[in-house]
């Protein structure tokens, strides 16, 4: 929809982010909208999805169920140091009416490392990380995701508002 061709470049998020900053990549995909970023990021006016956090513990650790938010007071759940991250567990806490033991990580690493190492029960990861030898213990309720580039790159969000508007008029499921 767009013509372009791209190339994709895996990495951290900090890197993604570090990369399009100086200029290394133009686009980084799956980010919510959150003020943080409003002014360091241009945003298309057309998300390319919906992604939410999901609390995750290693694949054999069966003290607790999918769901069974009785069985999360206390629960010792490591997120990466992100505010938006923060809020949102907080939010899903209290809603769901139990206390857990936040841990916070400054890298996916460090955090997957303190899994590990049994240091916390549970991994709080966005919705774009793999789950790889993970069981999901909840689903966090789902955001909408966006393609971003730098405001000094504006040609990049308004050629994505277009393909993406053309993708959602020719299939309404998009």
């Amino acid at each position: 929809f767009t013509g372009w061709h791209y190339k994709f470049v895996p990495g951290t998020f900090a890197e993604c982010m570090e990369w399009l900053q100086s200029g290394q990549i133009d686009l980084v995909g799956g980010l919510a909208r959150i003020p943080e970023r409003e002014g360091i990021l241009a945003y298309p006016r057309h998300n390319c999805g919906y992604a939410g956090p999901r609390l995750v513990t290693e694949i054999g650790n069966q003290q607790y169920a999918f769901d069974d938010v009785s069985a999360f007071n206390h629960i010792r759940a490591g997120l990466l140091d992100s505010a938006n991250l923060q809020e949102r567990w907080a939010d899903y806490a209290a809603y769901s009416g139990f206390t857990p033991r936040t841990f916070l990580y400054a890298t996916q690493t460090v955090q997957q490392q303190a899994l590990q190492e049994h240091e916390v029960d549970a991994l709080l990861l966005n919705g774009m990380r793999s789950l790889h030898q993970m069981r999901i213990l909840a689903q966090l309720p789902k955001q909408e995701v966006f393609f971003v580039t730098t405001p000094d790159k504006l040609w990049i969000r308004d050629g994505l508002d277009r393909a993406l508007a053309q993708m959602e008029f020719f299939d309404n499921r998009f």
